[in-house]
């Protein structure tokens, strides 16, 4: 399947923006509103990508595929590293813009990147094009803690059992609250505390089920291509798509897609 192309080493986002029509819609092929496919990369250069200039170590097929079937841009200017980029798509605009020049990476930041009046593209497509949009994988956009946030004397490492954070709240500032209908997410993928899932900004993770792992030596057998975690976020992809093709025959799908870094054929 197109969409599970996965890079090797580096994170990989791909966005399917959403436009959904009913079946009493009777539209000509020029009149139907296209899917829209974006795809981000961070921590990879163009000379990691066949295209560009055939110097890549690893075989990527369906990069290869897209490429063809679309134009290429060979004078762009981005971030290189996840927190800002995933900013800068979002936004449109530099990662100075917003909130912090370096990007929000988690919940110690108590926001996310986007500022009083700046819109994502999700919002936009949303509100104004009629699009319906998820997110999955890797947020790395910062958020807020529920209700207060978090102060900066918190153990953050334990913060799923603070006793000032109330997770049968939504997290604020999460995908939910700038455009994005549904969504599965980390806040900071394996990088950053708290190691769970949140879905459509709510903690999926019973508190009072979390176990913290003391520093030391662990036996973990693990036989497999694809991680447990890979799974989860493969099958929220098929859930959200298989709901969204069973209400229109004419509907089409949206998904944001962010993923950590790993090995999976491309």
């Amino acid at each position: 399947m197109l969409l599970l192309l996965l890079l090797s080493a580096i994170l990989a986002c791909i966005t399917i923006i959403h436009a959904e029509e009913t079946r009493s819609d009777i539209a000509t092929t020029a009149e139907k509103k296209p899917n829209i496919v974006l795809i981000l990369a961070d921590d990879v250069g163009t000379g990691d990508i066949p295209l560009y200039w055939n110097s890549s170590l690893v075989h990527m097929p369906n990069i290869d595929r897209l490429a063809k079937m679309g134009v290429t841009f060979k004078d762009a200017h981005s971030s290189p590293i996840c927190a800002p980029s995933r900013y800068m798509l979002l936004s449109g605009n530099y990662a100075h813009r917003g909130a912090s020049p370096n990007g929000s990476w988690g919940l110690y930041e108590n926001g996310n990147q986007f500022i009083d009046r700046q819109r994502s593209v999700a919002e936009i497509l949303r509100d104004e094009g009629g699009y319906h949009t998820s997110m999955v994988g890797k947020w790395h956009l910062g958020a807020k803690a529920p209700p207060n946030g978090l102060t900066r004397d918190q153990n953050y490492t334990r913060i799923l059992s603070a006793p000032d954070v109330d997770w049968s709240l939504p997290l604020i500032q999460g995908p939910q609250d700038i455009g994005f209908d549904r969504s599965y997410f980390t806040v900071g993928g394996i990088q950053a505390p708290p190691y769970s899932f949140f879905r459509d900004g709510y903690l999926t993770t019973i508190a009072s089920d979390v176990t913290y792992w003391e520093k030391g030596t662990y036996t973990y057998t693990y036989r497999g291509s694809t991680t447990p975690r890979s799974y989860l976020l493969r099958y929220e992809r098929v859930c959200f798509l298989f709901r969204l093709l069973t209400i229109s025959i004419k509907s089409n799908f949206t998904l944001f897609r962010c993923i950590q870094n790993g090995s999976w054929k491309v």
